[in-house]
């Protein structure tokens, strides 16, 4: 699958999942979006159709890049010590 399909889908599921989560987004909103995919079995069955498509890295990366242009923050630092289980590590956004 083409990389731009692959890209639209994430965008799509980030979409979703940001529509269901109450404001404001704290500074972990990544962490939170994953944490979510785990536990809505929809988002989780989507997210492991397009992990089928491409590696771990690009969902985890394209994911964690499509929070932070639909929320408009910027990124503020990096944590390590992630809840979901998905990522080992996810940047800390907050307002722009």
């Amino acid at each position: 699958m083409k990389p731009n399909r692959v890209n639209g889908r994430i965008d799509d599921l980030v979409s979703d999942v940001l529509s269901t989560m109450p404001l404001p987004y704290a500074p972990q909103i990544i962490d939170d979006v994953f944490l979510e995919i785990e536990r809505v079995n929809a988002w989780k069955t989507r997210y492991d159709r397009i992990h089928s498509l491409t590696s771990h890295a690009h969902i985890n990366r394209r994911t964690g890049r499509a929070v932070l242009n639909q929320t408009g923050f910027t990124t503020v630092g990096r944590s390590y010590t992630p809840q979901s289980t998905l990522i080992g590590s996810f940047s800390l956004l907050a307002a722009a």
